[in-house]
């Protein structure tokens, strides 16, 4: 459009391959060495500050393979223990939602295991519904997979405690790790 139009243009995500030059302004939380970028705290969304709920609720945002970062059944049987125990412990239900990363084997694991904790579960390759702005307004604590920069900053951005998962299998990627880093020294995470 830029060429077509003459318009300006700006890219709020990673190159993914494309060149700098083919945007006026690139944004994103992963320095891309481009002189027409500018690297944000976190990245933009459409989740804002939400209040704080006093009903006993955790989100766990779940995602899957990517950004060097490969989840196997260990985790996720890991992960079934984590929530249970914190569920337990905790006396907390859990508003759970997989993505389009999400391995449908693991999505079922998960959905089997979980769904009697859950005040709500939702299966994205059954039912991609999108409850993540909804889920964060409610619940006391986030809890997120560790490879989704955009996850992450929506979860930043309701305002409410963060914590990330990762699996035991990374690849760091020398672009996106000092990202989770700068996230962790502002006690973003």
């Amino acid at each position: 459009f830029k060429y077509l139009y003459s318009a300006k243009n700006i890219l709020n995500d990673n190159l993914r391959g494309l060149k700098c030059s083919h945007f006026d302004i690139v944004t994103t939380v992963i320095d891309l060495n481009c002189k027409n970028q500018i690297v944000l705290d976190v990245a933009p969304t459409t989740i804002k500050l939400c209040p704080k709920k006093e009903e006993n609720l955790y989100t766990l945002l779940i995602g899957g393979d990517g950004s060097g970062y490969r989840y196997d059944k260990e985790f996720f049987i890991k992960l079934i223990d984590f929530v249970k125990n914190i569920s337990k412990k905790e006396n907390i239900k859990w508003l759970i939602t997989t993505s389009r990363r999400t391995d449908k084997k693991y999505e079922e694991l998960l959905e089997k295991n979980l769904k009697d904790i859950s005040k709500e579960f939702i299966a994205y390759h059954k039912n991609p519904k999108a409850v993540v702005r909804e889920f964060l307004c409610k619940a006391k604590k986030v809890f997120v997979t560790e490879e989704s920069a955009s996850m992450i900053s929506e979860a930043i951005a309701s305002g409410k405690k963060v914590y990330t998962l990762k699996p035991k299998q990374v690849i760091y990627d020398k672009k996106y790790t000092p990202v989770l880093e700068k996230f962790e020294k502002e006690k973003r995470i």
